[in-house]
């Protein structure tokens, strides 16, 4: 079922949207003129992915979706993201097949490649664009182990390895990849990252963390709450 599989990533354009709209216009979210922007500007993965979760694809030239995106991990994972959520196979749609070009960056436990080193957000974008594609289910399974293995002791995850600050936004992105592929919205890994996500939780929004003091922003606000509603689509214990 495309509807099923293109569901996580569109939690992720969800996400973003806001960051797309003109500053008057974020106070109140207006769908119409988020879509007239989106539509007025160069094209990318993000805003087809915005796009599409708006049901606002029709007439829209994605062909620059079919080009190779390099070997950059996390751009072959946004890349696979996007072409799943314009409702489009990523194996067969463009130059290359997007999803044995991910997994060729697999080493067994992680995503890595010469290009990035210490990164946990490749791992998070290739969990998810491997859910979103639903593809290698064995791989998942180790990307999300070696997920969990990197949440740091406070329930968060930061970018990179376990040891670094977690932050509202790389927790949110690794709750709504873990979700993706199955895991229970009771499970502790996810009842902890929700606990470090109300701890980033202002009165008025999400900031990006519980700690340096900054207060809330769009970004993050938007990325807590994509994580909330991921949860909420999921059957408890599922």
């Amino acid at each position: 079922n495309m509807t099923k599989l293109k569901v996580f990533s569109l939690f992720l354009a969800l996400s973003i949207i806001i960051n797309f709209v003109p500053v008057p216009a974020r106070a109140v979210y207006d769908q119409a003129t988020a879509v007239s922007y989106l539509k007025s500007k160069p094209l990318d993965e993000w805003s087809v992915m915005a796009l599409s979760s708006t049901d606002s694809l029709s007439g829209v030239n994605i062909d620059f979706l079919k080009s190779d995106p390099g070997n950059k991990p996390t751009d072959i994972e946004k890349r696979i993201l996007a072409i799943v959520a314009a409702e489009a196979d990523p194996e067969t749609f463009g130059q290359v097949n997007l999803t044995s070009k991910l997994l060729a960056n697999f080493n067994g436990t992680e995503i890595n490649s010469n290009l990035a080193s210490n990164l946990l957000n490749d791992d998070v974008f290739g969990l998810l664009a491997l859910s979103a594609a639903n593809q290698n289910s064995e791989v998942r399974g180790k990307l999300a182990s070696f997920i969990k293995q990197n949440q740091n002791t406070d329930g968060g995850w930061s970018y990179t390895y376990k040891g670094n600050p977690s932050d509202s936004n790389d927790t949110a992105m690794a709750i709504m990849a873990l979700l993706s592929n199955g895991e229970s919205t009771s499970s502790g890994a996810i009842n902890n990252a929700f606990n470090y996500l109300a701890s980033t939780k202002t009165s008025t929004g999400y900031s990006f963390d519980a700690t340096s003091g900054f207060g809330p922003d769009s970004a993050s606000t938007s990325w807590a709450l994509s994580a909330l509603k991921a949860a909420s689509s999921v059957a408890p214990g599922a």
